[in-house]
């Protein structure tokens, strides 16, 4: 250990210090300190678990592209819709929603004269440009049915057909309804 002073030898501190490192010196030699590397057989097993539950659960769901397709249409549906009410605001003008039943399709049309009984016969462009009509179309196993084969909003955003509420149903997703009063698509 070495030569320690009188008044070292007495201070507690520097006395668990030498018996520290006596300790660790004995016990490096004896192999009880050694520093281990890797994985137990108990972390690997929770790993390994862990990763055949999500390789059975998750995974299978990225693979099931036709819910992302009925999602997707349904997303572009309602938007379209959205817009073929404020187009109308806009220009002031009605704006027809054709909905296509084969092939899946929704396409835009506006009439070019003013007023509530103008039929729709002018193409409406898509606000991000490129050429007319607006039309968003369905993937392949995308079903598309509707109450009314035509939706025509009014200068003041409102449905002109007389009667019930409207409805577009994508798939098996919940339907968007277009209110007849207001033209409120949700």
């Amino acid at each position: 250990m070495g030569w320690v002073g009188a008044t070292a030898a007495s201070h507690p501190v520097f006395l668990m210090s030498l018996f520290l490192a006596d300790y660790l010196e004995t016990s490096e030699c004896m192999g009880l300190n050694k520093k281990h590397s890797g994985f137990n057989t108990i972390e690997l097993v929770v790993v390994l678990v862990i990763t055949g539950v999500l390789a059975a659960v998750a995974v299978p769901r990225f693979f099931v592209s036709q819910q992302y397709s009925d999602r997707g249409f349904y997303d572009q549906a309602l938007a379209i819709s959205r817009y073929a009410q404020k187009s109308a605001i806009a220009i002031r003008h009605n704006v027809c929603v054709n909905v296509n039943i084969a092939p899946p399709s929704i396409n835009l049309t506006y009439a070019s004269a003013a007023g509530s009984g103008s039929a729709c016969d002018t193409a409406l462009p898509s606000p991000v440009g490129g050429t007319p009509p607006f039309t968003v179309t369905a993937k392949t196993g995308v079903t598309l049915s509707s109450s009314s084969p035509t939706i025509i909003f009014t200068a003041l955003g409102s449905v002109s057909s007389a009667g019930a509420t409207t409805t577009i149903t994508v798939s098996s997703l919940p339907p968007i309804t277009v209110e007849t009063g207001t033209g409120y698509v949700y």
